[in-house]
């Protein structure tokens, strides 16, 4: 048996490089020139950390409280729970932010354990806001804003600034004075705080387990429900490779889901995404995709490889030659020119009287083009974004025997 030991040495060596690279001492003489731009991306250059961030600001209808403690997670996710205290009523609340998607739970009986996600009731998904994304909240804190720096103590330095709090005090009506902390030994930031002159608005932040390995889990919020059966009459043993198949396909589109059994050969198929019914069936299809060489069929014209370009009768092409399926395709997704979101294909060796190349997917043409002088043919107007990427992810594995079809299709409110 090897010893393992050279590997965990070399794991280690990575870590403390990768932690070495974003967490350097700050010299004293570099204390005075430390910009807040550069605390802030020394705390985005890292992989997590935890923080706490607490609040109080007066209001017409009385103080309002808040107490959270988080942790962040590169590049974009955050976990949050705490609660908020309006009118000496208390509500605890934990929120995920992932990307542009923010989750929420909320109530008075809410059990706020920082990594506890599995109980007190459901979810709700919404879009994400500032709430959930602790360094936009400090960025706007020292937007445009001049440190002074003002002491060394032994393990700090001290910086003050004229702080501002857009999330309570959007319309600047408060003259707020900042005070920040960095650390000598890493250079960075370990605690922020903001205050007004009689302390009725107080905003506090502190960071700390740098780098510590935490993973912030997102909870599943379906939206779409589905009900699926295979398209043709198989044998129920072949019904769980077919299972097997459709969960690696909608891994590789990136879909999060749930499936369970639905009597026999049926399952139910639950999507935190919201998917029209056309793009599932295309997506749960066998997933045939195909290039040819084609060339224009006359409405006459009674060959039985002739093919309606996107569904239009007076559109119609002749597949002269096959070019390649799935895998012998190379495939390129190009959504540079957001209008014209297009495939890009490296057309195969092909005689100079070849015109025009059909693109089909599941015995459709999709439509047609012309091959460029660098040996790509590029597809536009053939669909969304959304199509395309289903599109790319089944070219990119070999097509199915049998495909899915949708029994019932319903949305879900989250």
């Amino acid at each position: 048996m090897r010893p393992v030991y050279p590997v965990r040495i070399a794991v280690a060596l990575m870590s403390c490089m990768y932690s070495c690279t974003h967490r350097a001492a700050v010299m004293p003489e570099m204390a005075p020139s430390i910009t807040a731009e550069q605390i802030l991306q020394r705390l985005r250059h890292l992989r997590s950390f935890r923080f706490r961030l607490r609040y109080t600001i007066s209001t017409p209808a009385g103080p309002l409280n808040a107490d959270f403690r988080g942790v962040w997670q590169a590049p974009s996710r955050e976990l949050w729970a705490g609660y908020w205290r309006h009118k000496g009523v208390v509500t605890n609340i934990r929120m995920v932010g992932d990307g542009d998607k923010q989750y929420e739970q909320s109530g008075r009986h809410l059990t706020c354990r920082l990594l506890h996600l599995k109980s007190d009731g459901p979810w709700r998904r919404g879009l994400r806001g500032v709430e959930t994304q602790i360094l936009e909240q400090v960025k706007s804190m020292l937007l445009d804003v001049k440190l002074t720096h003002v002491s060394s103590t032994g393990s700090h330095f001290l910086y003050m600034f004229s702080a501002r709090i857009p999330l309570l005090d959007p319309m600047r009506e408060r003259q707020l004075r900042g005070s920040l902390e960095v650390s000598r030994r890493t250079g960075l930031l370990e605690s922020i705080t903001c205050e007004d002159e009689l302390g009725s608005t107080v905003w506090e932040a502190r960071f700390g387990d740098f780098e510590r390995t935490v993973l912030v889990d997102v909870p599943f919020v379906p939206t779409t429900s589905l009900l699926i059966e295979p398209d043709e009459s198989v044998a129920i043993w072949k019904v769980w490779c077919m299972n097997s198949h459709l969960s690696s396909r909608f891994r590789l589109l990136g879909w999060r889901y749930r499936m369970r059994g639905s009597g026999c050969r049926r399952y139910r198929v639950y999507l935190d995404y919201d998917i029209s019914q056309s793009l599932v069936r295309l997506a749960i299809s066998r997933g045939v995709v195909e290039l040819w060489v084609a060339e224009p069929a006359g409405l006459s014209s009674t060959k039985d490889s002739v093919k309606c370009v996107a569904g239009d009768a007076a559109n119609r092409v002749f597949l002269r030659r096959f070019l390649g399926r799935n895998t012998s395709l190379s495939l390129q997704l190009d959504f540079s020119v957001q209008v014209e979101p297009a495939l890009i294909f490296r057309c195969p060796a092909s005689d100079p009287a070849d015109s025009m190349v059909a693109l089909l997917v599941n015995g459709e043409c999709l439509g047609v083009a012309r091959p460029q002088g660098d040996g790509f043919v590029r597809f536009v107007d053939v669909g969304k974004e959304d199509y395309l990427r289903i599109v790319a992810a089944l070219a990119a594995v070999e097509p199915w025997a049998c495909g899915w079809r949708v029994v019932e299709y319903s949305k879900m409110i989250p």
